[in-house]
């Protein structure tokens, strides 16, 4: 199975780990280049154990973003937007996942949002429904 190149974020990554413990067919899979991001340590443990065992002879993570700092993708669950996001707001794609998330922080009123930093130094998202906020064009938050 060769999934090159798919964009295959944290989320799908962990979806992903779940089909490979449970599908003993599959022999050889290349996930070559994806932005798993933290989902990747259950896609190497599930190929780790699949290769122990036998049924996985060949597999391929190169060039893969294993850590959600380097991740290029950010997965945003509309159902279940919680969890930690680490978003490079020099990104467009980070951007658009922010307004969602602010979007979600508004209609919570701020209490979707944890421990919110902007390149490392804290600061409070505003509770309150008609306060605005603009964040940065470009750095690092973390929520």
């Amino acid at each position: 199975l060769d999934m090159t190149n798919c964009r295959i974020g944290e989320r799908v990554a962990r979806e992903l780990a779940n089909a490979i413990r449970s599908n003993g067919s599959l022999k050889s899979i290349r996930l070559d280049g994806n932005p798993l991001g933290s989902g990747a340590s259950e896609v190497m443990s599930a190929l780790q154990k699949r290769s122990d065992e036998g049924t996985i002879q060949n597999f391929s993570l190169a060039n893969c973003s294993v850590d959600v700092a380097r991740a290029t993708t950010v997965d945003y669950d509309n159902i279940n937007p919680s969890g930690s996001y680490r978003l490079d707001l020099a990104k467009s794609r980070d951007q658009e996942v922010l307004k969602l998330l602010m979007r979600d922080a508004r209609a919570s009123r701020g209490e979707m949002w944890r421990n919110e930093r902007i390149n490392g130094i804290r600061f409070l998202y505003p509770a309150q429904a008609q306060a605005k906020w603009v964040p940065p064009a470009e750095g690092v938050l973390e929520v």
